[in-house]
């Protein structure tokens, strides 16, 4: 072989031989580049949403009906910052009582839920609610009512006409009248079911006319039964009797004086109770022209 061929093959044979080597050399490692760590980004931090929970922890007891009832409100809240206010409703026109009236954070307070007139035996449903700025949480709570023991005697009644109401004769046609009706029992128990027995109302000035009743749903004055519990029953009977009036607008008018006294003649059926008692109305009364 010529030896320009030769010289020509083994340079550049011979110039690969240290590129080889140094691949196949464990000692010798390729350079490597490491990323720097990346850092984790800020957050913030999770905010709870602000709760409150309303429980009665105990079962409330009986409420004698004419006597007040107790009843634990247990509070439990969560990011609620602001004083817990406490109310209640429920039927009929009665009285709620919260000790304490607030709570801070989580606490027991007792509801104090007062008499209405006309309580009866049976279930009374209380809606309880807290309050704190935006948050709210209600629960609600069944008292049973039961009437009081009265004992084996005899019945004690009495009872009143109150607030009377009435309105002007127009023409020949006679205005409406309402008298409130009365009847309380402080003694033993009376049958049950029992009736009240309305025998009339009459309003009279010098022995003229001015009002009669009951008004019955024909229309027509007569003789009313209306039923009413028995038992031991304090509150008989607490209610409006329709009547119609006789008064004119000019008896009221220029200053006018008058004044009528009102009687009912009533019986509680069985009870050996029959009774007259008079009230007196004048023309103040006339609210319901």
């Amino acid at each position: 072989m010529p030896r320009f061929i030769w010289r020509a093959l083994c340079s550049g044979f011979c110039a690969l031989l240290p590129l080889s080597a140094a691949a196949q050399d464990p000692t010798v490692r390729p350079k490597v580049r490491f990323a720097a760590p990346q850092r984790p980004a800020l957050t913030s931090p999770i905010a709870v949403p602000a709760r409150i929970d309303v429980t009665i922890p105990v079962p409330p007891q009986t409420m004698i009906v004419g006597q007040s009832a107790t009843v634990d409100v247990q509070v439990k809240s969560v990011a609620v910052k602001e004083p817990i206010v406490l109310s209640a409703q429920a039927g009929g026109e009665r009285t709620f009582s919260f000790v304490p009236p607030q709570i801070v954070g989580s606490g027991v307070a007792k509801l104090t839920v007062g008499p209405a007139l006309g309580d009866a035996p049976g279930a009374l449903l209380v809606h309880i609610d807290a309050t704190a700025g935006g948050v709210v949480a209600n629960t609600k709570v069944t008292l049973q009512r039961d009437d009081p023991s009265c004992g084996d005697g005899p019945p004690n009644l009495s009872w009143e006409l109150l607030d009377p109401r009435f309105g002007y004769q127009r023409d020949k046609l006679p205005g409406r009248a309402l008298v409130r009706l009365f009847v309380k029992n402080e003694g033993g128990r009376i049958n049950r079911p029992s009736t009240l027995r309305i025998h009339s109302i009459i309003g009279t000035k010098s022995g003229t006319g001015y009002l009669s009743g009951p008004r019955l749903q024909n229309g027509q004055i007569g003789l009313l039964d209306i039923p009413v519990r028995g038992g031991c029953a304090r509150i008989v009977f607490d209610g409006d009797i329709d009547a119609q009036s006789y008064v004119k607008p000019e008896v009221c008018g220029g200053g006018s004086q008058f004044s009528m006294g009102i009687g009912a003649l009533i019986q509680i059926l069985g009870a050996d109770f029959r009774s007259f008692k008079p009230v007196t109305a004048s023309c103040k009364d006339a609210k319901l022209n």
